[in-house]
């Protein structure tokens, strides 16, 4: 009977020793999360000017594509134009 009871207690020497390291790891988690946390955090504040340059960038390009497309069409109408009259 010693020894069964023995045993019990080293299981449950073993239980609460692999308790503590859990609660390490839940510290460790939590650590972990803050950190992503404020990591986001400092790109969201980074993020609305990324969004405006990317933004601007865009309807830049947009605007150009659009001049372009309409100088290509005049162009392309004094050439017919320009066949059709000779």
């Amino acid at each position: 009977m010693d020894q069964s009871h023995s045993t019990t207690t080293a299981k449950a020497d073993t239980s609460q020793s692999h308790g503590f390291k859990m609660k390490d790891e839940a510290v460790k988690t939590v650590g972990d999360i803050a950190a992503g946390s404020v990591a986001i955090a400092t790109l969201v504040q980074w993020l609305p000017t990324i969004a405006a340059g990317l933004s601007v960038l865009w309807l830049l390009i947009r605007i150009y594509e659009y001049v372009l497309e309409k100088f290509r069409a005049r162009r392309d109408k004094r050439e017919a134009d320009k066949r059709f009259y000779s």
